[in-house]
């Protein structure tokens, strides 16, 4: 029973956290977030066709889309209709969401475990009884701890992914409006 509650926990906790913003417009608030997380760090460019690319200088437009490859060094431009997404990850936000899933779930077993193992101790006399308060709380730190610890472990393995699903086919973007999302050092793009 417990190894199927772990591998259940430890399920769950693998499948990541994704958070997808769809970018109906070139003054969107989705596009102005894809802006801020691109000064942070690099990204990972998915074609329609499964072509993958690290990406570095992202310059995103309702036609076209260029960014250097960090593969090669070199500029790369494609129609933004090819994109299927682009993806950020970052690895801290992934270990916090895994920290409060991993305890979510850990402390939650705990207190349904410790409410079934608790007693109603009223006058024992000579043996230790463990009240169903007592047992809940022991219960919520003895699995919710661990549990958050193997969730920071996973969540820090995994990230936290943003993907961005570039102007849809009924976009409002004007023709000819672009934006430079220029890129620092750091962070990394999924694997």
């Amino acid at each position: 029973m417990r190894v199927m509650v772990f591998s259940s926990v430890l399920f769950v906790l693998l499948l990541g956290c994704s958070h997808p913003h769809y970018i109906a417009s070139i003054d969107s608030d989705e596009r102005q977030s894809l802006e801020q997380l691109a000064s942070k760090g690099s990204c990972a460019v998915v074609l329609v066709d499964g072509t993958k690319y690290k990406a570095a200088n992202l310059t995103i437009g309702p036609d076209s889309t260029t960014w250097v490859s960090k593969e090669t060094g070199e500029r790369v431009g494609v129609a933004t209709s090819d994109i299927e997404k682009i993806v950020f990850v970052s690895r801290g936000r992934g270990a916090a969401e895994g920290v409060l899933v991993g305890f979510a779930a850990g402390a939650s077993l705990g207190a349904f475990l410790g409410l079934l193992s608790g007693e109603d101790c009223e006058e024992v006399s000579g043996e230790i009884c463990i009240s169903r308060q007592a047992a809940v709380m022991i219960g919520i730190v003895a699995l919710g701890l661990p549990v958050a610890l193997v969730g920071a472990m996973v969540g820090a393995s995994h990230g936290s992914k943003d993907l961005y699903y570039p102007f849809p086919k009924d976009s409002t973007a004007a023709v000819g409006d672009s934006v430079s999302l220029q890129r620092g050092e750091g962070g990394g793009p999924p694997d």
